[in-house]
């Protein structure tokens, strides 16, 4: 199946989908399947993908939503993931009966490229102060011979997060399948990158050996930021740190070269000059742009 197809199928579920009012788990309910794997099948997460049952399920389920008017719309979702067409048994009972029929038959539809957008995300969270410890279910993971570490540093409590699966999943693929090392979420102020962040690695947690959650909600020094990570990837054996804040990068991308480390750094427009659209970073400050450029070098 092309990528492209299954982006596009993706994208006409939630435009059915939405005027509805039923959220992405309700759909996951009626397949009986968790939503965070519904999510990774409409992604193709490390290959994950709707069966061709779980495909005509959903496309009935939209039309018992009242979400389709037409044949050629269920149509065009089968053909989208190479999925049989129904039975005429089938289009002729409920739900499927209630679709107007076209002319054309689905083998004679056709498949546009669609250019998929730069995604602003936002979300919809309440906040308050996390618990001093938060538990993840570990996975197996080959290699990892000891319990990954976790620190959440000052995270808020996202127990109450929700939406936005289809991003956390586009994030999760870019981190984790596709090992980017280098991830930024831009938007203005107050549309959730904070609560998206802390959801986001708290989801991906058990693919990794070390997570650190850092705020820099009060623009600290780079060399209090690179001495609490070392401090946390040497597991508190390393506690006297080099002078020179390039020693310290040097030490930190050490460690971060023998453990898969997960750094997220939120807040960081406080160590950037204000309305300054460029980038620069506040005099005192511009060490992290060496910490940014190493660690994705």
């Amino acid at each position: 199946m092309q990528q492209m197809n299954r982006e596009r199928f993706r994208k006409q579920v939630r435009h059915y989908r939405a005027p509805t009012g039923k959220t992405q788990q309700d759909l996951a309910k009626v397949l009986a399947l968790n939503p965070q794997v519904l999510s990774h099948k409409l992604h193709g997460v490390r290959n994950a993908h709707l069966t061709h049952r779980e495909v005509q399920t959903l496309v009935k389920t939209l039309v018992e939503w009242g979400a389709m008017k037409q044949q050629a719309e269920a149509c065009e979702l089968l053909e989208l993931m190479e999925c049989p067409d129904f039975s005429p048994t089938e289009w002729e009972i409920p739900p499927l009966n209630r679709l107007e029929a076209v002319s054309s038959m689905c083998s004679s539809m056709h498949l546009h490229n669609i250019c998929i957008p730069v995604v602003e995300y936002e979300v919809l969270t309440q906040g308050g102060c996390a618990s001093p410890s938060i538990v993840l279910e570990q996975e197996g993971d080959a290699g990892a011979s000891r319990l990954p570490r976790w620190d959440w540093g000052e995270a808020i409590d996202v127990s109450t997060f929700y939406g936005r699966e289809d991003e956390l999943a586009e994030l999760e693929r870019w981190i984790v399948d596709d090992r980017c090392r280098l991830v930024a979420l831009l938007s203005i102020g107050g549309l959730g990158k904070t609560a998206l962040s802390i959801k986001l690695a708290q989801q991906i947690a058990p693919h990794f050996g070390f997570v650190l959650w850092r705020s820099l909600q009060n623009a600290p020094p780079l060399e209090r930021l690179l001495a609490e990570c070392i401090t946390c990837l040497s597991q508190q054996q390393k506690t006297d740190f080099p002078e020179s804040v390039g020693e310290r990068i040097s030490l930190l991308l050490d460690y971060l070269r023998k453990a898969r480390c997960l750094l997220v750094l939120d807040n960081v427009e406080t160590i950037l000059q204000e309305r300054d659209r460029a980038g620069n970073y506040r005099k005192g400050y511009e060490a992290y742009g060496n910490l940014f450029t190493f660690s994705n070098g």
